[in-house]
């Protein structure tokens, strides 16, 4: 499996720790996303809500400015049900509107197209 065409990110965190178990995004092993300090989020989003909804099990999704990728990171969790473990995955900004960016360029040039028609 390759959402994204291998352009994700995919960790797997061990418990209300925070704690590592699988990181695909980090070059380093192991790791805490509570270590790694607050995040800059998207309007809207709020750190202390990732992390409560991170410790209590719960399934959404937040977009922080990733420091690694230098823009905004689209992180979405949910619970397994082994032993309090949750899997993510987090995909950079670009990667998520890179369909939608190829289709604002085509949409561009048929308008182009249609306005030296228009004349």
């Amino acid at each position: 499996m390759e959402p994204y065409s291998g352009k994700e990110a995919m960790y797997i965190i061990a418990g209300n720790m925070g704690d590592f178990l699988v990181d695909t995004w980090h070059s380093e092993e192991g790791g805490n996303m509570w270590e790694m300090g607050e995040r800059e989020m998207a309007s809207g989003y709020d750190p202390e809500q990732m992390k409560q909804g991170v410790i209590e099990g719960e399934s959404r999704y937040v977009v922080f400015v990733s420091k690694t990728a230098g823009e905004y990171l689209y992180f979405y969790y949910e619970p397994m049900e082994i032993n309090e473990w949750k899997i993510a995955v987090s995909v950079p900004e670009s990667v998520v509107f890179e369909s939608a960016d190829a289709i604002e360029r085509i949409l561009n040039i048929f308008l182009v197209f249609e306005m030296f028609n228009y004349i």
